[in-house]
């Protein structure tokens, strides 16, 4: 159970700045503490100036729970269902934690932050391993601090599948799922006669190839572009050896121009002093 606030106007500056936008986050803790210290409440103030300050994806975490209720109700409510052995439900745990994913990219990019793959990937473990538990506990919702990994399988210890579902695994275990989606063939496909934790496990092993996918995919993605600009990088380096070179023959070629031209004067005043010498008085 999330711990209790010492009072309501401690709850309510604590909601307010895990709500906050992150960058604002230390100067938010400080005028809502000195909020507190100015209607006499010593106590709250010094609270709420002991919270702390989420990492980047909790944060994010934090904004979905207020911004994404729905999804956030979807991604909870499947969980549920497949802690009860409703093996159907992971279709709908996937399609809530992909929407979630998505808004997460939007809350990032909306703040200033980059929606980098490393911060979403840390945002949807997050969230499957609140939806595993099925509170953000021992925080309060919506005010999480630190990023949370999803249990082992003894949390799923008490899962027990579905009458319906023992039926269809008896009749054949062995069966792949026909709804599979194709972009995950090479993950296992989710027997009828598998319990909930193993169809967690399956769902989460999916979610963890298709970003594996992904992040090699943006590698050579990356890759590609690095040598594009090194050859690019490579053009420049050499148009500008050229320039170089062209400019150093103008100078040899202005300075021989400037040697002929200096020549030309003295001869020019060789000829004058002549011409002055040989002139009758």
């Amino acid at each position: 159970m999330a711990t209790a606030d010492p009072s309501p106007a401690v709850a309510e500056a604590a909601d307010a700045l895990y709500g906050a936008p992150l960058s604002a986050f230390v100067a938010e803790r400080k005028r809502r503490s000195q909020e507190l210290r100015d209607a006499g409440d010593r106590a709250g103030a010094a609270t709420v100036a002991k919270l702390a300050r989420p990492s980047m994806s909790a944060w994010v975490v934090n904004q979905l729970h207020r911004e994404a209720g729905d999804d956030m109700a979807a991604l909870f409510s499947s969980a549920a269902r497949m802690r009860a052995g409703d093996l159907a439900a992971a279709d709908a745990h996937r399609a809530a934690l992909a929407r979630l994913r998505a808004r997460a990219a939007e809350i990032l990019t909306s703040d200033g932050h980059a929606a980098i793959d490393t911060t979403l990937r840390r945002v949807t473990t997050t969230l499957q391993a609140l939806a595993a538990t099925g509170s953000f506990d021992p925080d309060p919702a919506g005010r999480l601090v630190a990023d949370r990994d999803p249990p082992g399988f003894e949390a799923f210890a008490g899962f027990t599948p579905r009458e319906d579902d023992e039926e269809a695994g008896d009749a054949d275990a062995d069966d792949a799922d026909a709804d599979a989606d194709a972009d995950d063939s090479r993950a296992p496909a989710p027997r009828a006669g598998r319990s909930a934790a193993e169809t967690a496990a399956v769902a989460a092993a999916r979610d963890r190839a298709r970003e594996a996918r992904q992040a090699a995919a943006d590698l050579q993605r990356l890759q590609r572009a690095a040598a594009r600009a090194r050859a690019e990088l490579d053009d420049r380096i050499r148009e500008v050896a050229a320039l170089r070179e062209q400019l150093r023959k103008a100078e040899d070629a202005l300075t021989a121009a400037g040697d002929r031209a200096a020549e030309a004067d003295a001869e020019v005043a060789s000829a004058q002093a002549r011409v002055s010498g040989s002139s009758p008085a």
